[in-house]
């Protein structure tokens, strides 16, 4: 199964449970900026094999990502922060995983849009 999951835009204490808890179960990580994953994955104590997914190698890095589905691997896909889909890459695999019928599911996560919209009064 594919996990998209939203990250903290900024503070590392607004990753939810469900997050966390899904990142601890995953087998592999595909993260747009790898260091920036490895620094949250670390600072929740997860050891997870972490893969580049970002802009330019986002075709390439999803013939890896169909790979670990199909041999029935739990999949997360992370951004550097934020949601994956949206500003930053994930569309093209979303793509493949419905034309494959594979089995997702998105982790919401904090949002800019919320925060701006309140602020703005």
């Amino acid at each position: 199964m594919l996990y998209i999951i939203g990250t903290p835009i900024g503070n590392l204490s607004d990753l939810s449970k469900r997050a966390v808890d899904t990142l601890s179960s995953v087998d592999v990580v595909f993260a747009e900026d790898t260091r920036t994953a490895l620094n949250l994955l670390n600072s929740l104590n997860i050891k997870k094999p972490c893969k580049s997914y970002y802009k330019d190698n986002e075709k390439q890095a999803s013939k890896s990502l169909m790979e670990c589905l199909l041999n029935d691997d739990n999949v997360a896909l992370i951004s550097e922060a934020g949601m994956p889909c949206i500003s930053d890459p994930g569309a093209y695999i979303m793509q493949e995983v419905i034309k494959n019928n594979i089995k997702y599911e998105i982790i919401q996560g904090p949002t800019a849009l919320i925060h701006g919209l309140i602020a703005s009064g």
